[in-house]
């Protein structure tokens, strides 16, 4: 989300990290915050720890240092509920053919926000439980 730079480095980072906790309480069947791979059991890591200084990330369209060359490609809603999504399916042979095809799904992100807003109804949703 592209944000309007009025929020400083923790606080970004601390809205992350809470972002992360709210939903994995709200999903721990699904969602889970734990480092360690072994204690995942078979659910999504919300990474927030890459909100950190010199912590890297991989930006959307990098062609990963793995076996096949696969690409970091920004998902459609409907593609991320897709249970037979493998990160196999991007590669950098295929991904010239999915820009083609389909619209980048990032494109409705130009407008940077504030995270003021955000912020309020997070804390919100803390304050339920």
């Amino acid at each position: 989300m592209p944000l309007d730079r009025r929020a400083d480095f923790g606080t970004v980072r601390g809205f992350a990290r809470d972002v992360a906790e709210v939903l994995a309480r709200r999903h721990p069947d699904r969602l889970t915050t734990e480092q360690r791979k072994q204690q995942r059991k078979g659910r999504l890591y919300l990474d927030a720890m890459r909100n950190a200084y010199a912590q890297t990330a991989v930006p959307p369209y990098e062609v990963r240092a793995r076996p096949g060359a696969t690409v970091a490609t920004p998902l459609d809603w409907s593609e991320v509920e897709d249970r037979s999504l493998r990160p196999s399916r991007f590669t950098i042979g295929a991904i010239l053919d999915r820009l083609e095809q389909a619209d980048d799904p990032r494109k409705d992100l130009r407008r940077r926000r504030s995270l003021s807003q955000a912020h309020k109804r997070l804390n919100a949703l803390i304050d339920e439980g």
